[in-house]
């Protein structure tokens, strides 16, 4: 018997070592998995669009990681397969594995500010600060300075919605370059100038010898800090126009439609710039995300990836 037990007594000890050792690491695992559904239940908010669908979504988040999985869901999490985005829905990717990698779920801006206006205070009766001058807007610091934020906000305006009313519509040209002549060269919308199509300094330079004032000067100083003297003009470049007694008739910044990389032109490392935004996982300051917004509403949406996708395409 005293034998039988000796034998036994190592592989009974090992057994325990084994099992005391298994307990921490089960432990681990669980902590893990409870730690990824806790971060699974919170879907971050953004809005996909008025003319989303659960198709177009999942091919545009699709486009550039086919590997991933795209799952549409209601409010009640019943599988959608097919028709518009509706508020509420849940729009889920996830990776080859299946682990979940982003959640989003899809809520319209406007209706949110509409619901929470009804418990807002009393507007107060004091009247508006006065807009600033052209001179107090070139002192300012430039547009891009400002913090970058993770999603796109739905009060920024785009460059239509908030022109002044009073002010002329401008001159078109070629380049699509647009400016109102009262307002000297150049004139923009909240320190900002939209081109529509790329644009060269050359241009510019003609364009101010032919329509502005007799002798003015144009500088263009790059995102970095340097002087360009010639090529294409990028967004977040700060144009000058300087009247000939050297005065600052206009300052803005360059915002050229989907050159989101400051080179010029819209290209595919400007939709994946784009991509990464709209999943969260980079970030776009603030001449970026104007540069993104193709559709002029206001916001940055899967819709306004595909149009950048056209445009590189030759579609649009």
């Amino acid at each position: 018997m005293g034998k039988m037990f000796e034998k036994r007594f190592p592989f009974t000890l090992s057994l325990t070592i084994l099992f005391l050792a298994v307990i921490p690491t089960t432990a681990f695992y669980a902590q893990e998995t409870a730690k990824q559904g806790s971060a699974a239940v919170s879907a971050e908010e953004h809005w996909f669009g008025a003319d989303a669908t659960v198709e177009s979504v999942g091919a545009q988040l699709k486009a550039f990681d086919p590997s991933i999985t795209v799952v549409v869901t209601d409010q009640d999490g019943t599988p959608r397969t097919g028709g518009l985005l509706e508020e509420g829905d849940f729009v889920m990717m996830y990776d080859a594995s299946g682990k979940l990698r982003k959640e989003f779920v899809n809520i319209n801006p406007d209706s949110q500010e509409s619901s929470s206006s009804d418990s807002a205070p009393p507007v107060s009766s004091q009247p508006e600060d006065s807009a600033p001058s052209s001179e107090q807007a070139s002192s300012q610091s430039q547009p891009e300075s400002s913090a970058p934020s993770d999603l796109p906000s739905a009060s920024e305006p785009s460059s239509a919605s908030n022109a002044d009313s009073s002010a002329p519509s401008g001159q078109s040209s070629g380049s699509g370059v647009s400016s109102g002549p009262a307002d000297g060269f150049l004139s923009g919308d909240e320190n900002y100038f939209d081109f529509r199509t790329p644009v060269s300094v050359e241009e510019l330079e003609d364009q101010l010898l032919d329509e502005g004032v007799p002798d003015s000067r144009l500088t263009v100083k790059a995102y970095n800090g340097s002087i360009r003297l010639g090529g294409s003009v990028c967004t977040g470049d700060v144009l000058t126009v300087e009247n000939p007694d050297g005065t600052v008739q206009n300052r803005v910044t360059a915002v050229v439609a989907g050159d989101l990389t400051r080179r010029g032109t819209p290209d595919e490392a400007s939709c994946r710039a784009l991509y990464n935004y709209l999943t969260g996982s980079g970030t776009l300051r603030a001449d970026l995300r104007r540069a993104a917004d193709l559709n002029g509403d206001g916001t940055v949406t899967t819709s306004d990836l595909l149009k950048l996708k056209k445009m590189i395409s030759g579609e649009d």
